[in-house]
């Protein structure tokens, strides 16, 4: 790996930890170039400062089996060309920083029907945020209360300014894992995936 780039995040909400949505925003803001075929999977939960960096895909077999990967992203960017970004963690540091955070703000005015959550007018949160609130809420009302784990989301490019997001629920793997389709103002756009994690 190389041209490590701090991510600079803060805890949100009363988390000991760092939530999903911070770091793949934090991660589009420092990686310009990512345009579409983005696949962004989490592997463990991250408690301290993380770093992004570039990585050779003859590296990443090596590098999954280690404990050091806490996070890969995958894309393509403007000339088409695949590229790894790894998300790694500095357990040597503390983060010190705390921003408030109220999740009920980002689903407001959702609605329910069978196994599909829909909003049309966001109030609070970006993009990534509401995806990921919204599906949580979904799952809560329609699964189970949890506690669920987001672990992954594909998406075909990153659209910011969608107003609508839907999704579904299309698939339950392994019992464990739960597949749900996005659609936006511009259509089907991706997939997310949450886990169920420990009571």
């Amino acid at each position: 790996m190389n041209e490590y780039r701090p991510l600079n995040l803060s805890y949100k909400g009363d988390r000991d930890y760092l939530h999903g949505s911070d770091i793949i925003t934090a991660i589009f803001t420092n990686f310009p170039d990512i345009k579409k075929n983005i696949s962004i999977k989490f592997h463990k939960t991250s408690f301290h400062p993380i770093f992004a960096s570039y990585i050779n895909a003859s590296h990443l077999s090596e590098l999954k089996k280690s404990t050091e990967l806490n996070a890969i992203l995958s894309y393509r960017d403007e000339t088409d060309c695949i590229k790894i970004i790894a998300i790694t963690e500095d357990t040597s540091k503390e983060i010190k920083s705390r921003k408030e955070f109220e999740e009920n703000l980002v689903t407001k005015g959702y609605k329910i029907m069978d196994s599909e959550i829909f909003q049309y007018k966001p109030i609070h949160g970006n993009f990534i945020e509401r995806v990921i609130a919204l599906y949580k809420e979904l799952l809560r009302n329609t699964v189970s209360k949890g506690p669920w784990l987001f672990v992954r989301i594909d998406l075909d490019s990153y659209k910011v300014n969608s107003k609508s997001i839907s999704i579904k629920i299309v698939n339950e793997i392994g019992g464990n894992m739960f597949k749900a389709s996005i659609t936006t103002d511009y259509g089907l756009i991706g997939s997310i995936y949450f886990i169920k994690g420990p009571k």
